[in-house]
């Protein structure tokens, strides 16, 4: 079975390993609360403010109006503006709570070793997104829009079509649900 991998199903499944392991190692609040995955939390949550910012004040117009711009150069500024300062905001408030959460776990043994048990499968659930992420939806794009054939490591891949086609499924599946 694994003499057909090619490297693009060897980065399919080296992801999610190594984050189990890190998992184990780390412990769930680590994994979960790491950089990358607090920077995604905000990147999303940071658009709550903005578009509360663009629909319910009069800020876009004011500044339209003292900057002398058009009002959609005025919706960037305030929008920009204050998508960095939630950003900001957010990232500070997942710290402090990755913070506090390690300091309760970590106060006695029985809380490390939950937190080091649930980080397996919280670093397993991390490695499949960045698999996902970074190796498997490129690879899709990769092969959707090359012209001509694909490279051959994506033609020759055992996991990459299984994975879009439960994908595929995944998505067919919600959108039957939404009519």
């Amino acid at each position: 079975m694994f003499a057909n991998y090619t490297l693009l199903d060897w980065a399919i499944v080296a992801f999610p390993v190594l984050f189990l392991l890190l998992g184990m190692s780390a412990g769930a609040i680590n994994i979960v609360l790491s950089g990358l995955m607090r920077l995604l939390v905000a990147l999303v949550l940071a658009q709550i403010p903005v578009a509360w910012v663009q629909l319910n004040t009069g800020l876009p117009g004011w500044t339209s109006r003292t900057l002398g711009v058009d009002i959609g150069m005025a919706r960037l500024i305030v929008g920009g503006v204050v998508f960095v300062m939630a950003l900001v905001i957010i990232m500070k408030v997942l710290a402090w709570l990755r913070d506090a959460l390690h300091g309760a776990f970590s106060s006695n043994s029985v809380g490390r070793f939950l937190n080091q048990i649930l980080g397996i499968p919280a670093g397993l659930l991390v490695g499949a997104l960045v698999s996902l992420i970074f190796v498997v939806l490129p690879a899709y794009v990769i092969k959707r829009t090359a012209t001509g054939r694909p490279p051959e490591f994506i033609q020759r891949s055992v996991l990459q079509p299984r994975l879009e086609a439960r994908i595929r499924t995944y998505v067919d599946t919600i959108q039957g649900a939404r009519r």
